[in-house]
């Protein structure tokens, strides 16, 4: 009788284990797109936007975090006198979140670029208004960017552009994947 409980109380641990046992979390990849866009004081709309992809991990908690990304490219476009773009990729970023069960309101993103002719910040969500570096003015919490082109060739040397979204972005699922199943220790035997 002993010996049967014994082996009842295991079974339930294992049971217990198998239950607690984490599944293996998707790998989602979205497109998203913010605009349309007007620059900062006016209200003309402007030929302007970011537009990009991102892929992570999706966590228990549907949420993808900075540490969750795989991937972030992003394209930061101006075309109202000349057209212009700069690139905003996962190294730059400080601040990334997505809740993938929240919709548009919940992409937050906040990421410098500078290189030797383009630099500036690009904000989405809340840290549009909330962030001290973002929140430039911006009546608007959708997204907000403010970037510099220095060496242009011909007769606009430069460019300095702070504009803002007056809509939500689009996201867009665009593929899951299954994350890579962590390798097991095998028994010897």
């Amino acid at each position: 009788m002993k010996r049967r409980s014994v082996a009842s109380g295991l079974s339930g641990l294992i049971g217990l284990a198998l239950l607690a046992a984490p599944a293996h979390a998707a790998v989602e990849t979205f497109s998203f797109v913010s605009g349309p866009y007007m620059i900062l004081g006016t209200t003309v709309p402007i030929d302007a936007g970011i537009t990009g992809t991102f892929s992570g991990t999706v966590e228990g908690d549907g949420y993808i975090r900075i540490g969750d990304l795989v991937s972030f490219e992003a394209t930061v476009h101006f075309s109202n006198v000349v057209s212009l773009s700069g690139p905003l990729d996962l190294g730059d970023l400080s601040l990334f979140s997505y809740n993938t069960d929240g919709g548009p309101a919940t992409l937050f993103v906040k990421g410098r670029h500078f290189s030797p002719d383009i630099s500036g910040i690009a904000c989405m969500g809340l840290p549009t208004v909330a962030d001290p570096d973002c929140a430039t003015g911006s009546p608007s919490a959708f997204a907000m960017f403010h970037y510099a082109w220095t060496h242009l060739p011909g007769p606009l040397t430069g460019a300095d552009v702070r504009a803002y979204a007056t809509a939500a972005p689009t996201i867009t699922l665009l593929s899951t994947t299954a994350a890579p199943a962590k390798s097991q220790p095998r028994a010897l035997g």
